[in-house]
């Protein structure tokens, strides 16, 4: 066993060049990859008056009615705060749709059906309560994911239109 533990130079600093090339490629590579731009860049604004298509309409060719409560209206994106905890760590999200009864969110993570979250307009900080939504449909757009969230319970006019 012990002609193991002698190593040819040779072979030794070839190892070592290798491993050393290795990770400077891999360091070259991801620094030239182009970070991802902020949600708010990638989210489009849909025209004024247009609303997003219903999911049930959009998910079957079978013509199903529309389960609104409310009529839906676009308007400008607001970015806002999402959090699965009121004052807990929150990431971006960006209401591209709005409705009295709830609101569509562009969302880099994918919720399941039935999650709660707590919603608030960026910057606003204590000035706007967190608003608890329940996540009804979430779909896969090219580089995000389009959450329907309900108001559970509906807030006040007031802070409902801190979001758009």
């Amino acid at each position: 066993m012990e002609y193991l533990s002698y190593v040819h130079p040779a072979i030794y600093w070839t190892a070592v060049l290798v491993l050393l090339a290795t990770i400077v490629l891999h360091f070259a590579w991801r620094a030239r990859r182009a970070p991802t731009p902020p949600l708010r860049d990638r989210v489009t604004p849909l025209p004024p008056g247009v609303a997003e298509p219903d999911a049930d309409k959009t998910a079957s060719t079978v013509s199903r009615p529309d389960r609104r409560r409310a009529g839906r209206r676009g308007g400008p994106l607001t970015v806002v705060e999402v959090t699965g905890v009121p004052g807990g760590e929150s990431v971006e999200g960006v209401v591209v749709d709005r409705s009295p009864n709830g609101l569509s969110v562009a969302s880099d993570g994918q919720y399941p059906d039935g999650t709660t979250l707590y919603l608030r307009p960026e910057g606003v900080g204590d000035a706007c309560p967190w608003v608890a939504v329940v996540v009804r449909n979430c779909r896969g757009r090219e580089d995000y994911y389009l959450l329907g969230v309900e108001f559970e319970p509906p807030p006040p006019v007031g802070v409902r239109l801190q979001f758009g």
